[in-house]
């Protein structure tokens, strides 16, 4: 696939389409559920209330709709000390759909999680992981 880098576009939020990051936890934790690691029990999201996936869907969201390259957005759970950051890595296109990479990071108790994933907008306006960035 062909990838072609694009200056950023401030585009409208839209709510319905940011439930990316449950997706994308929903998705590592079955990967390394299915792939026998029993990494479940590690994964910080495992501990998440409600209200951090609040949180972190607002963070997110803005940091795919809004973002620019190498800015950051973070939240965090005062009640449990709960928190995330979203970094911007790359804005680009691939296969004529508009897509970004975006390093996670959540910590929670004592367990904290990162990685760096390409995610791109589908047709339905969602933004979809589509699995680690290539250089990972």
């Amino acid at each position: 696939s062909r990838e072609v880098v694009h200056k950023p576009k401030v585009v409208m939020m839209k709510k319905t389409g940011l439930f990316l990051i449950v997706l994308i936890s929903m998705l590592m934790a079955a990967q390394s559920h299915g792939l026998g690691l029993g990494m479940l029990d590690f994964l910080p999201v495992k501990h998440f209330t409600d209200e951090d996936w609040t949180m972190a869907k607002a963070s997110a969201g803005k940091a795919l709709q809004q973002g620019k390259e190498g800015q950051v957005f973070t939240w965090l759970n005062e009640a449990n000390n709960h928190k995330g950051a979203y970094k911007l890595l790359n804005i680009l296109e691939v296969d004529g759909r508009a897509c970004r990479d975006l390093y996670i990071r959540h910590i929670t108790r004592n367990y904290k999680g990162s990685g760096s994933y390409r995610f791109c907008k589908m047709d339905s306006g969602e933004w979809k992981t589509t699995g680690r960035t290539p250089d990972e």
